[in-house]
């Protein structure tokens, strides 16, 4: 999301939560408490956008208003910064990896997930076998998950390759998770 986008999410949030009109002056004061250094006449210009493109609507003199449109679209921008907290929680730990291979040790990024099946360890061999891995290293500890009898797995994730990267003086940038055919 650019930074203009953000800065009408922002606009938007707190229209939402008004519960008569407001203008450009009183969105600004709003805006510098949350660290956007924007005057009142670049709200208006964003505002005049966000009119455009029917999320907010003019009430006179008085303000804005957000519309319905305008909450959906403010709910689509709250998923996105998920998204990008996610994303800088994943910066956050190739940053913090630190693992040596040639020595074999230091932290390295995992993937945890619940599995009630013990067959599951015989499937993750073939896997493993088949050189789908980043790594053949496990860790699985019994829990009850539910109620019932499982284990608690933790796979080396792909995304440790790139704090090795970084920890060797090669910046990288992960641009795309997805599904490849092999």
């Amino acid at each position: 999301m650019s930074e203009s986008e953000h800065r009408m999410i922002e606009i938007l949030r707190i229209l939402n939560v008004q519960e008569k009109p407001i203008g450009s002056k009183v969105i600004a004061d709003e805006l510098k408490t949350k660290g956007y250094n924007l005057g009142e006449r670049a709200v208006r210009y964003h505002m005049q956008i966000l009119d455009e493109k029917g999320y907010t609507e003019r009430k006179g003199y008085s303000g804005r208003v957000i519309t319905e449109l305008g909450r959906g679209k403010l709910e689509k921008g709250l998923i996105y910064d998920q998204v990008d907290f996610t994303f800088s929680k994943f910066e956050e730990r190739i940053y913090l990896t630190d693992f040596d291979y040639n020595n074999r040790c230091g932290n390295v990024i995992v993937n945890t997930s619940n599995i009630l099946e013990n067959k599951a360890f015989d499937i993750i061999k073939e896997v493993f076998a088949a050189g789908v891995c980043v790594s053949p290293l496990i860790n699985a500890k019994k829990t009850e998950i539910n109620g019932k009898k499982g284990y608690v797995m933790k796979t080396i994730c792909g995304t440790t390759i790139y704090g090795v990267f970084l920890k060797n003086g090669i910046p990288s940038i992960p641009q795309y998770g997805g599904l490849v055919e092999i």
